[in-house]
């Protein structure tokens, strides 16, 4: 199942706003490494944690997916398909104990029942039905791909879609201005059931039509691995609200379980920096587009982001904590553990090669990519000082 992800209001209140500076640290142990066959991060499509600890690893190499236990010990690899498109960047989950993969591209859900030795597949559907009292979408909308993002029990699916500016069943603050990718719950058939959310827009990030931003400051959201949890962060780094992030978090109903507003120290971006992305950006530019070139060029001169964005991704644990990562530095990547009422908990750091993939009060989960080797999973416990 998955949730609505909230729209970020346009202003943050930050007045009393607790900071992430604060955060104590925890306590971090490394307590399971798995070894997978992925060559590379690039080559794993998706990795996921059960509530029973136990892990699938999808490769589009070998089309398969690889499963092991809680204890890292490596079971059966299943193929997930012997025909059809490659399955390149899958959707997938569990809905109660059974694994789901979806795949946009074959318009296929493949399904893993508990102890299965092999995958059953289904259609997906291809456009969205609307009921008869559903208001007319934009011209072109129904014909744009479903995107399953979560499944039911009862078999009915949540996708993404273009979502209409016309629903006026939604409060105001969840409604888009203009047609934007949005989340829908539908039958299994795509019979339109719900509209839910739309997915925060990036804003005031391109400088100018047609040239490339330096620097991109954008909303993260991300969904539990069960769909019972999401939220979505959204950070300000410049104006008024500049050195303030928002969070809002959903359960599976829809009901808001936090929205919160924090504080965080902006980091200023060496000159040498700047300059380095900015002549890079226009070298590459000037071999493909030189006269668009001259005039980003112009642009840069008189606009430039003078602070890095804070944030380089969310992660929701099926317990509904909350995990905001930092931007990564040299001393490693650092994660913020928010409880699921939005108290900050503290502050973890990981190797520069480890990247979270799920998330717990407890424990946490990850690939580690390091040179000249395979891909491993990696586990940490967590725990107060």
């Amino acid at each position: 199942m998955l949730p609505a992800i909230l729209v970020l209001l346009p202003a943050l209140l930050t007045q009393g706003a607790p900071a992430i500076a604060s955060a104590p640290a925890l306590t971090v142990t490394r307590v399971l490494t798995a070894h997978t066959a992925a060559a590379k991060l690039e080559s794993v499509g998706w990795f996921g944690v059960h509530s029973n600890g136990a892990m699938a690893l999808f490769t589009p190499e070998t089309h398969a997916v690889q499963l092991y236990g809680a204890d890292g010990k490596r079971g059966a690899m299943v193929l997930l398909a012997d025909d059809g498109p490659p399955i390149k960047g899958p959707t997938a989950g569990w809905v109660g104990d059974t694994l789901w993969v979806a795949s946009l591209a074959a318009r296929k859900i493949y399904l893993l029942p508990p102890h299965g030795s092999e995958f059953n597949s289904r259609s997906s559907p291809a456009v969205m039905v609307l009921p008869s009292d559903e208001p007319v979408e934009p011209e072109g909308t129904l014909t744009l791909p479903l995107r399953v993002m979560g499944m039911l029990g009862d078999g009915s699916l949540l996708v993404s879609k273009m979502m209409p500016a016309v629903d006026t069943a939604m409060p105001a603050w969840r409604r888009p201005a203009r047609s934007r990718i949005g989340y829908a719950k539908v039958t299994s058939d795509g019979v339109l059931r719900e509209w839910l959310a739309w997915v925060p827009p990036v804003t005031r990030c391109r400088p100018a039509p047609n040239i490339p931003p330096l620097f991109c400051n954008v909303p993260w959201a991300a969904v539990s691995s069960d769909g019972r949890f999401a939220a979505s962060v959204a950070s300000s780094i410049s104006g008024s609200d500049s050195g303030s992030f928002r969070v809002i978090a959903i359960d599976s109903r829809g009901d808001t379980t936090f929205d919160r507003a924090y504080g965080y120290a902006a980091t200023p971006i060496p000159r040498s920096v700047i300059d380095s992305a900015r002549e890079s950006t226009l070298t590459d530019m000037r071999k493909t587009a030189p006269r668009l070139a001259d005039s980003a060029e112009r642009v840069y001169q008189r606009s430039m982001v003078t602070v890095f964005p804070p944030f380089a991704g969310v992660l929701v644990g099926r317990d509904g904590t909350v995990w905001i990562a930092e931007r990564p530095t040299a001393v490693g990547r650092t994660w913020v553990e928010l409880d699921p009422h939005g108290a900050i908990v503290g502050r973890i750091t990981v190797g520069g090669t480890v990247h979270l993939r799920a998330v717990s009060r407890s424990e946490v989960w990850g690939l580690d990519a390091r040179d000249r080797a395979p891909v491993s999973i990696v586990a940490y416990r967590v725990a107060a000082p």
